[in-house]
């Protein structure tokens, strides 16, 4: 009865709260997520702009390192990454929170944005994902990883 009754609690408190966001002119771009055992390893993909130029990063926080890459990318690379994000309803996570307070060892993931109209986007999930998880995340890898051969 007490895990029904703390599943309810958990549902009530961690519902998804849909908020606007326009995924045009995307200013800053950061998405995380965990991996590995115990999810104690973590990507970041970033993409953000200084001094008027666009800025990637891939940070790999491995289990005993942190790596860092930084990559100057053309406007090309944000109109790929706008691509992935509009085909695939991203806009639709903003306010996206939930959790499966029943796994302890689990993984997660952090999505944050800002546009040029000062809209904050932000979802996570701890082994909880929005429609279209996995292919964003494959993509947004892909896209990012490319840099890395070049």
């Amino acid at each position: 009865m007490l895990a029904i009754l703390s599943g309810c609690f958990f549902s009530k408190f961690m519902k998804t709260e849909k908020v606007p966001f326009s995924l045009e002119g995307i200013s800053y771009f950061s998405f995380a997520y965990s991996y590995g055992r115990f999810g104690s390893e973590r990507m970041t993909y970033k993409l953000q702009i200084l001094d008027g130029e666009y800025q990637a990063l891939i940070i790999n926080r491995g289990n005993k390192e942190e790596t860092q890459e930084s990559f100057a990318v053309e406007e090309e690379f944000l109109k790929e990454l706008t691509e992935i994000l509009v085909s695939n309803h991203v806009e639709t996570w903003n306010g996206f929170r939930e959790s499966d307070s029943e796994v302890t060892d689990g993984n997660d993931f952090d999505l944050q944005m800002k546009n040029n109209k000062n809209e904050n986007f932000v979802a996570s999930g701890y082994e909880s994902w929005p429609e279209n998880y996995k292919e964003v995340k494959e993509r947004v890898e892909a896209l990012f990883l490319g840099l890395l051969a070049d």
